[in-house]
């Protein structure tokens, strides 16, 4: 069951952020990309939200998913080192906190 939740989020967010995002940055391959990753990761966040019990450690999941999403952007953004530590730290924080931000999002 947690497979279909994670694909589910997955998709439609990342559906969503190049349809409604692509409006306002284009829709080349690479804001597509970027887009589509980025809805991708929040869903990887939100799935332990939209069903806990699928998730047996659901702050782990959300921790690791979002320092994954901060790494990925600081490789894109083509960060120095400093860059990659932040992302770490930050992705971290935001990770721990997930529970209390994601709740305020409004899903399809």
């Amino acid at each position: 069951m947690k497979i279909k939740i994670v694909i589910y989020t997955c998709g439609t967010l990342g559906l969503a952020f190049i349809v409604f995002g692509g409006m306002n940055i284009g829709y080349s391959v690479k804001s597509c990309t970027l887009l589509a990753l980025t809805g991708v990761f929040l869903g990887l966040v939100a799935a332990p939200e939209i069903s806990p019990k699928d998730f047996k450690h659901p702050t782990a999941w959300q921790i690791f998913f979002c320092i994954a999403g901060f790494l990925v952007a600081a490789f894109t953004l083509s960060s120095p080192p400093m860059g990659y530590i932040l992302a770490i730290l930050l992705g971290g924080v935001v990770g721990y906190l997930a529970p209390d931000w994601i709740k305020h999002i409004n899903f399809p």
